[in-house]
């Protein structure tokens, strides 16, 4: 894996534009370098661990981030891209319909008010399953509860 600080750095300048979660898994079979290079970044680049989360789950190591498929090729540009990466679209990009589960978990308030901020000025067609009734009232044109 070849990370190179400077191209990462031009990645984030726009992540309040531009950003999305998605779930990175690391095995921990060999891949202590991997390891370091992601620990290595979050540390230099502390404005975006503030929406980064680390749970240990049965030898598995979980990390939350915003990676758009754009930071991936930079950050990681030989391996394969994970299959979360693929059911994530950033709102500028096309689809005719978004399909998200709460999306502010995991993120931090900062992160939240970007997300709004987004949805708010492109408007995209979405659906949200979602219980914070704030995020519902900034965001929502038409609600349906259950």
């Amino acid at each position: 894996m070849v990370m190179n600080p400077n191209k990462a750095q031009d990645v984030w300048k726009d992540a309040g534009e531009h950003g999305q979660v998605t779930v990175l898994e690391l095995k921990r079979e060999n891949q202590a370098k991997e390891q370091e290079a992601i620990q290595e970044f979050v540390e230099r680049f502390q404005a975006i661990t503030r929406s980064l989360r680390i749970r240990d789950n049965k030898g598995n190591l979980k990390v939350s981030l915003g990676f758009s498929n754009d930071a991936w090729d930079y950050l990681f540009p030989n391996a394969p891209k994970p299959k979360e990466l693929g059911t994530y679209q950033t709102l500028t990009g096309p689809a005719h319909l978004y399909l998200w589960d709460e999306p502010l978990n995991y993120l931090d308030t900062y992160n939240q008010q970007q997300l709004i901020q987004l949805i708010q000025e492109k408007r995209p067609p979405m659906l949200i399953v979602e219980h914070d009734q704030n995020f519902i009232k900034q965001i929502a044109t038409k609600k349906i509860e259950i």
